[in-house]
């Protein structure tokens, strides 16, 4: 049964997305840097952040993921969005999903929060893998990715068409056998 927890670590709290955090939703899925190399769709309106929140709720209501809006300790605004989507409780993994505000981006918040959220998928979820995608020029990201223990299994080639261009993703993994014997 997929459950909603805040996750606390050392600098960042994660919590349930609301539609309170409606307008930092939208701050950051408006701006072109931030979602660059994601295949979100460039929000024009808060309407838009509220309907992203309300398919967030729909699928967490549904057992297919769980996201988190990223803050920092000190201040509630959400600065970002880790999720575990495609989560698959028969065959025991999930998808992760990173999305930070251009302001925080390469400060080394995101794999604090990865890895408190890998730990409570592993021991809450029961989940055995977690994978997660990048594009191939997404240099912050494959330095999250790999700075929290995932492993680069492959290139997807062609994988994501993104504006109207085919984008090459990088393909990684982390079992909880790697997660746990790297603590």
């Amino acid at each position: 049964m997929l459950i909603h927890e805040q996750i606390i670590t050392e600098n960042l709290i994660g919590i349930e997305i609301s539609l309170k955090q409606k307008d930092p939703v939208f701050e950051i899925f408006s701006n072109p840097a931030s979602i660059r190399y994601t295949d979100n769709e460039l929000q024009h309106s808060v309407l838009d952040a509220e309907i992203l929140i309300l398919k967030f709720q729909d699928e967490f209501r549904t057992q297919q993921s769980v996201r988190w809006g990223i803050t920092l300790k000190n201040k509630p605004k959400i600065i970002g969005i880790l999720s575990l989507y495609h989560i698959d409780f028969k065959h025991r993994f999930a998808t992760l999903g990173c999305l930070m505000s251009e302001a925080y981006q390469g400060k080394k918040l995101m794999p604090e929060m990865q890895k408190a959220a890998f730990r409570w998928a592993f021991e809450t979820l029961n989940l055995n893998r977690i994978e997660a995608q990048c594009f191939v020029g997404n240099v912050h990201s494959i330095k999250n990715l790999e700075s929290v223990g995932m492993i680069r299994e492959g290139r997807l080639r062609q994988n994501f068409l993104i504006y109207g261009r085919y984008e090459d993703s990088y393909l990684y993994g982390l079992t909880r056998s790697d997660f746990f014997d790297s603590i």
